[in-house]
């Protein structure tokens, strides 16, 4: 790194004598910090763009987990009704099963 004149360090050519040059050469640096300046800006907005869409596909996503929520408990309440119906129904054939005298010959 070099300084102009021993007080702001720049970096860059600490051999160049001519101050038409050097203030050439700093005008070059600006332009350059001025260029690198508006492209990380223009990668800011695309992460700031990426982040939002991120927060949108969150909120469809936790969304979608509160209605699963709110659905669970219904699902769980015919769960237990279709197998207390299997139970009942698998209990009614052995017990009509253990009784031949009354099945039905076609």
């Amino acid at each position: 790194m070099n300084t102009i004149h021993g007080e702001i360090d720049v970096g860059g050519e600490r051999h160049i004598s001519d101050p038409v040059k050097r203030v050439e050469w700093v005008g070059k640096l600006c332009s350059d910090l001025h260029s690198l300046v508006a492209s990380l800006e223009q990668e800011t907005r695309k992460s700031k763009r990426a982040s939002e869409l991120l927060l949108a596909q969150l909120n469809e996503v936790q969304e979608r987990n509160d209605s699963f929520q709110e659905e669970l408990p219904k699902v769980t309440d015919e769960l237990v009704d279709l197998r207390r119906k299997r139970d009942w129904a698998e209990a009614a054939k052995l017990e009509a099963l253990s009784h031949p005298d009354f099945c039905c010959y076609c």
